[in-house]
């Protein structure tokens, strides 16, 4: 007769039945503490990277032995019986072996084997409970909200972080290495060790808003071919850009005016003798153009 494996200290009730179907009398023996109990596994699935679970009945340097296809992994009961056991990954369809061990007046024990199957992340997509934030190619944290309850682990690039929640289930998970648009990143939500669901967010390629700057305004008056200097307001740091008949002539060093709330450019006007039209523009730092003002270099006096 082959019976389940039981727990230390728990009762098990043995009765005996005839051809006649007589039963005996009832025996009770208790199971003896032999070993850890056999570890209770949380369901795992192929996005993440880490095991985790909880064993009972461990006394003195208890450990805990991963075995799958890809290695042998071990990791320490901590004293509430958890664990977590980092995997170099773990494959959808896999069967994942794990075992306790522990010390009792200086034997070693080992507890039976018990085994969780690898899940397909698929199986649980879904944005029920779990928002998270856009990511971009120049995020710095992976933002987002689930019920409190949870336990979140954030996944980037086949490594996982457990994160904490605040007491409206908001999240934040800081990102080390420059991301890739097209990436994925996982964030798995448990409840009572089973996946509650997965949120797959897909990063994205940052696109900096592109500002226009103001087009600037001449604040030298009456521009004839006498004048030699055209000062230009900008609201900002930048380059002027004037344009006679062709030829472009630039000033960067823009003084602030606090009158203006502005800075000012002056541009040295070349000699001539026929009237010009004068075309200004401004280019900011980031390199966006204004739009245009024109003004009319005449021959008047």
């Amino acid at each position: 007769m082959t019976l389940p494996i039981q727990k230390a200290g728990e009762s098990v009730k043995f009765v005996t039945l005839d051809k006649a179907g007589r039963r005996s009398a009832t025996i009770t023996s208790e199971v003896a503490d032999a070993a850890p109990d056999v570890p209770v596994i949380q369901e795992v699935c192929d996005a993440e990277d880490y095991l985790y679970g909880q064993v009972t009945n461990v006394h003195e340097s208890g450990k805990i032995t991963v075995t799958m296809s890809g290695g042998t992994y071990t990791g320490e009961i901590q004293p509430d019986g958890t664990f977590t056991v980092q995997t170099n990954g773990c494959p959808s369809g896999e069967v994942i072996y794990v075992t306790a061990s522990d010390v009792k007046d200086g034997t070693s024990r080992f507890s039976a084997s018990a085994s969780v199957t690898v899940q397909p992340y698929e199986n649980y997509v879904t944005m029920a409970d779990t928002r998270v934030q856009t990511v971009y190619t120049n995020s710095t944290q992976i933002q987002g909200d689930t019920l409190p309850h949870y336990e979140v682990n954030v996944v980037v690039r086949g490594k996982s972080t457990r994160v904490t929640l605040d007491s409206l289930g908001q999240f934040s998970c800081p990102i080390t290495e420059t991301l890739q648009a097209g990436e994925k990143i996982y964030v798995i939500a448990r409840s009572g060790g089973k996946i509650a669901e997965v949120s797959e967010q897909t990063v994205t390629e940052y696109i900096p808003a592109v500002i226009t700057p103001e087009t600037p305004s001449v604040l030298t008056s009456d521009v004839t071919i006498y004048t030699q200097q055209l000062d230009v307001l900008a609201k900002e740091q930048g380059t002027v850009v004037m344009n006679i008949d062709g030829v472009e002539y630039t000033a960067q060093a823009g003084v602030y005016n606090q009158a203006y709330n502005g800075y000012i450019y002056s541009l040295q006007l070349p000699q001539t003798f026929t009237e010009q039209t004068i075309t200004i523009h401004f280019i900011s730092a980031a390199g966006v153009s204004s739009g245009s003002v024109t003004v009319m270099r005449t021959a008047n006096v």
